[in-house]
């Protein structure tokens, strides 16, 4: 469960990432609540690459990620590239 004073410590991690990889680097915390998936996101940097805020629900990639834990499928890790950045997506994790 993610607890507010993990939620906490994840946003502080992630204002620092987006700190040193810079503007075009989107960091995004979910909280999963199966009961409501439309409104996912509970911390945010650098929205502004993908138009997403706060409230907002998961990308694609994350639905995807959630149904092939679901079906107990091994994950090792995606990257993303854009023309202006590369980003490692780790396996999601329950904290």
């Amino acid at each position: 469960m993610l607890t507010d004073e993990k939620l906490n410590f994840l946003s502080q991690v992630g204002k620092a990432l987006a700190g040193q990889f810079g503007e075009n680097c989107e960091i995004v915390i979910h909280r999963i609540d199966p009961n409501d998936m439309n409104h996912t996101i509970v911390s945010i940097e650098n929205g502004q690459v993908s138009s997403r805020q706060l409230g907002d629900g998961p990308s694609q990639i994350v639905l995807e990620t959630l149904k092939k834990i679901q079906q107990n499928c091994m994950i090792i890790s995606t990257i993303l590239r854009t023309p202006m950045t590369v980003v490692y997506l780790s396996p999601v994790h329950s904290i």
